[in-house]
């Protein structure tokens, strides 16, 4: 505790050498610095996660064959790993080393001390204290933590996964309105941090995920069009029916008068 608070006294140092003096962009710089170094351990994880999900189709096929043979479906499961060459235990290691650098940053920040002032952060006057309208923090850090959930989860039809995606950013959401604002702060850049490494990860770099995204949008667009093209065709067609319709109902009409005449002279006949 005592040296990452000194840390952020040395960082708080820099930002004043550049002109900017603020242990707001102190606790900013020191987040970045924190992922950066974590970042190899963090890597295994991450890609251990990004394998699980490319996997996610023959897992669920495993599970629908040996639902019913506990025993069965593991030993598929491990086959199916060995194959892949994945641990499903490799990211745990990373989580727990993690764990006491966290807590201590989480306690260094709690209780320190800003001196010579430069405190505030927009619209919060002391970062050390929580941030005054006890909405704009404690939302960032619930958008933030889904973000990073969001594109970690391994399994979409997993419930467990799928509940604690929405429970843990209202939970931390809630817990973010008595944290001090620099906590919150530090929270928010580490998730959207941590986000941003993992959809690396997942597609190769950065500039991969946004080829990624803007190909999957380029898709959609043309799914829509050709939707779009599809209803255009069949409301055409039921046009054309109902047209075709009242065609018909006005041919029938126009020969029922013809039949009537007969009748007539039948019944003047008989």
């Amino acid at each position: 505790m005592n040296l990452i608070q000194q840390f952020v006294e040395y960082l708080f140092g820099l930002t004043q050498s550049f002109g900017f003096p603020s242990y707001a962009l102190a606790i900013i710089l020191l987040t970045i610095i924190v992922k950066i170094l974590l970042y190899p351990l963090m890597r295994k994880q991450m890609q251990s996660m990004a394998n699980l999900t490319k996997l996610q189709p023959k897992i669920a096929a495993i599970e629908r064959k040996y639902g019913k043979n506990p025993a069965k479906k593991n030993e598929a499961l491990v086959k199916l790993y060995q194959q892949n060459n994945i641990n499903p235990m490799a990211g745990c290691l990373p989580l727990l080393i993690q764990l006491p650098i966290f807590v201590c940053l989480y306690r260094a920040l709690l209780n320190f001390e800003y001196t010579g002032g430069f405190d505030s952060f927009f619209w919060v006057e002391h970062i050390g204290n929580p941030d005054p309208t006890y909405i704009y923090l404690p939302v960032l850090v619930g958008l933030s933590t889904y973000a990073q959930q969001k594109i970690m989860i391994t399994n979409k039809k997993d419930r467990m996964q799928n509940t604690m995606l929405y429970v843990m950013p209202i939970m931390l959401g809630f817990m973010a309105m008595r944290f001090p604002a620099g906590l919150c702060l530090y929270w928010v850049t580490y998730s959207v941090i941590g986000a941003l490494q993992q959809l690396a990860v997942n597609h190769g770099s950065l500039f991969g995920a946004v080829k990624h995204y803007m190909d999957k949008d380029a898709a959609n667009t043309q799914e829509m069009d050709a939707a779009g093209e599809q209803s255009e065709k069949s409301d055409k067609v039921k046009k054309s029916e109902k047209k075709q319709g009242k065609q018909n109902k006005s041919a029938g009409k126009e020969e029922q008068p013809s039949e009537a005449p007969e009748d007539d002279s039948q019944q003047d006949e008989q």
